[in-house]
């Protein structure tokens, strides 16, 4: 991670549209150039995040997930800004629409739905842990297949995800309202059946380990007959 001076952050991002912020200030700019600035925040506290930063988190799965024909976005450079105490990741943008974008204008969303379904059963064969797996993290590309964006909160098995893991992984899904929408619309019964299927996992292990997570969103609505 190189350093980087208050001149040249300055330069950097001048003129820069500002794409996500939060009480912290900056998240996520967009450069003139078309280059993304992704901001993170540096721990104070003792943390992983303090030996192994997000930062560098996002520059390495960047670099594993084409290697699993996996697309997301191209890192061009990693820095630390110590004047604001704040890592800074360059990457290329990746062209496409967010999916959750895509939901809000088509009326048609079964196909897109399922195609969703084949690729979270294609991430968890390939060991992707992807904590932020929601609507706004994975874009439709131009060509119709999707992609990842905002990877630094993921981890990378050499082998598929274990059905522990398969089924917290659900939870993301349902931290967003309109995400949650889309699959009861669907029928998330249908939404984890056809997941089953495809990942040609026991559906009687899946749903009784889905049970016993208590405050599953997922458990809970199908408790409730949702």
């Amino acid at each position: 991670m190189k350093d980087i001076s208050k001149k040249d952050y300055e330069k950097l991002i001048e003129s820069a549209e500002v794409l996500e912020k939060d009480v912290h200030g900056d998240k996520v700019l967009l450069l003139p150039d078309s280059r993304i600035c992704k901001i993170f925040r540096c721990k104070r506290t003792i943390s992983s995040a303090k030996y192994y930063p997000y930062a560098l988190r996002f520059k390495d799965n960047a670099e594993k997930l084409p290697t699993l024909g996996i697309t997301t976005v191209k890192v061009q450079d990693v820095y630390k800004a110590k004047h604001i105490e704040r890592d800074l990741v360059l990457y290329e943008l990746l062209e496409g629409e967010t999916l959750r974008s895509v939901f809000e204008k088509t009326e048609e969303k079964k196909v897109l739905v399922e195609k969703l379904i084949s690729y979270i059963s294609e991430l968890h064969a390939k060991g992707v842990y992807f904590r932020s797996l929601h609507f706004g993290n994975v874009l439709v590309l131009p060509d119709g297949s999707l992609g990842l964006i905002d990877i630094s909160d993921m981890k990378i098995a050499g082998k598929q995800l274990g059905l522990l893991k398969r089924i917290r992984n659900f939870r993301a899904i349902f931290r967003y309202e309109q995400d949650k929408k889309v699959l009861l619309e669907y029928g998330l019964k249908n939404f984890l059946d056809r997941y089953i299927s495809e990942s040609e996992i026991s559906p009687g292990m899946f749903y009784t380990i889905l049970k016993m997570q208590k405050k599953h969103p997922a458990g809970i609505i199908l408790s409730q007959g949702g």
